[in-house]
C-alpha cells in the first residue's frame, strides 16, 4: 500500500480545528480491515497530516513564508496548509477531498484530465484552505 500526497480542502469556518474537520471528511473512506475489505469506495488505510510529504504543499516551503497564519515555523502544521488563493503552482496530488465530502483520485482520470479537475476543484474552492496529508492508499486496480 503506498503512501500517497493527497489533499484536503477545508472551508472558512472549518479552519479553527484543522485536525478534526480533516479527520470528519476523511472517515467515510477509511479502510478498516485492510485483509477482508472489498468496498472500493474505502480507499486509506492510515493518515497524517503532512507525513512524508511534509512541506510539498507550499512546493518550495520557507519557515519564514507570511502565509502560516502566525503559526509557528516549527508547527508541523504550518508546513502543510495553504490558503488556495495563495496556491501559485501546479498542486500535483494523488486525490483532493472536498468541503463537501467528495473524494476525486488520480486513477479515475486520465493525467491531462486529472490535472483539468485539480485546477477546477481549486477555483471551485477558491476561498478554501489546502491541507496537505500523507494517506496509505489501498489500490484495487
Amino acid at each position: 500500500m503506498p503512501h500517497e500526497f493527497c489533499v484536503v480542502i477545508l472551508e472558512q469556518t472549518l479552519w479553527a480545528d484543522i485536525q478534526t474537520s480533516v479527520e470528519k471528511l476523511l472517515a467515510p473512506y477509511q479502510i478498516v480491515d485492510v485483509a477482508n475489505n472489498s468496498d472500493p469506495g474505502k480507499r486509506w488505510y492510515t493518515w497524517e497530516i503532512g507525513g512524508r510529504w511534509n512541506g510539498v504543499i507550499h512546493n518550495a516551503w520557507q519557515p519564514d513564508d507570511p502565509r502560516l497564519f502566525g503559526l509557528p515555523a516549527a508547527d508541523p502544521l504550518a508546513a502543510n496548509i495553504l490558503p488556495v488563493r495563495y496556491l501559485d503552482h501546479s498542486l500535483r496530488c494523488y486525490a483532493i477531498i472536498t468541503p463537501t465530502g467528495e473524494w476525486f483520485d488520480a486513477d479515475r482520470y486520465e493525467k491531462k484530465q486529472w490535472e483539468n479537475k485539480i485546477i477546477a476543484l481549486c477555483q471551485q474552492f477558491r476561498n478554501g484552505l489546502l491541507v496537505g496529508v500523507d494517506c496509505v492508499i489501498l489500490n484495487y486496480g
